[in-house]
């Protein structure tokens, strides 16, 4: 009785959790332009830090870093999520930041079309724990944890889980379940 108890109650929070990433914050958007799809980017970003837990980010440390590489209209949207609170840290953003400042992020968003400009600087952060975000349909660069899809116009995720695991980061399990892929 107490097991059937146990696991009804791990549904509903899985379930409970589904619906928060899902419909709070409009995770699979039938995103139908370009603008659309940034922002559902940008939401998505927001609810994976959520449920993301970094090592060293201790309760002395009051600011989450958002550095981002992208477009206007990426760092509009990236805006949008400054001052907003994860487990007491506060999410700033740091806009065009410069390879020698990454080791002061916690999330680095690249585009895809940047990534190549910085293979060297990007296999310089393998095993820091900073969540590398990008766009494409593959991991082509070792060091990128969480990578952004379009998939018959919805936006979906991947996560590189042994990027993840090596940068010492750990993705709530429920994420996990909702990546389109989990590279492992």
């Amino acid at each position: 009785m107490i097991l059937r108890v146990r696991y009804r109650l791990k549904k509903q929070v899985l379930l409970l959790a589904s619906a928060v990433l899902l419909s709070h914050f409009g995770a699979v958007v039938n995103a139908s332009t370009h603008d659309l799809q940034i922002e559902a980017k940008a939401r998505y970003l927001f609810d994976i830090v959520r449920f993301t837990r970094w090592p060293e980010v201790s309760a002395q440390e009051n600011r989450l870093n958002l550095c981002s590489l992208g477009s206007v209209t990426m760092n509009q949207q990236l805006n949008k999520l400054t001052d907003r609170t994860v487990r007491g840290h506060t999410v700033s953003l740091l806009e065009h930041t410069a390879p020698q400042q990454w080791h002061l992020c916690h999330i680095l968003f690249i585009p895809s079309n940047l990534l190549p400009l910085y293979q060297a600087e990007l296999a310089a952060l393998s095993g820091q724990p900073i969540l590398v975000v990008s766009e494409g349909t593959h991991f082509e660069f070792p060091t990128v944890v969480l990578m952004f899809q379009v998939d018959a116009q919805q936006v979906v995720f991947s996560v590189n889980y042994a990027q993840m695991r090596s940068a010492g980061l750990e993705i709530s399990s429920h994420v996990l379940k909702l990546a389109n892929e989990v590279l492992r």
